[in-house]
């Protein structure tokens, strides 16, 4: 149940960054969270399919999980640097979570 309401805001959020910012013809792509270990690793190979059975092993067991991590691609033809905002609620508390990132556009597949 958890993971629905962590889906629901990402879409929500998807939908409405593009919205706000559409003055400044930016598009979001799409947003992929990963669950991370307490190493940092998101996969133990460098797989699709070891990702994949990575992350739902991450899900199945919370215990062994460190952080959450967001790829983000976004495109846009006149910004070159970005300002990502991701806001995290759950239903544990009242209270969100706002994390801010400056986005790089080498890594995020904006054009130069």
């Amino acid at each position: 149940m958890r993971g629905l309401h962590l889906l629901v805001w990402l879409l929500a959020l998807t939908w409405l960054v593009p919205t706000a910012s559409s003055a400044s013809n930016v598009r979001l792509v799409k947003v992929l969270p990963h669950f991370m270990d307490r190493q940092g690793r998101v996969a133990l190979n460098p797989n699709l399919y070891e990702r994949d059975a990575y992350q739902a092993y991450l899900r199945a067991h919370p215990a062994e999980r460190g952080g959450l991590r967001f790829e983000v691609q976004w495109k846009s033809r006149e910004l070159t640097h970005l300002t990502l905002k991701v806001e995290l609620r759950g239903n544990q508390g009242k209270r969100g979570t706002t994390g801010a990132d400056v986005a790089n556009p080498k890594r995020c597949g904006a054009p130069t």
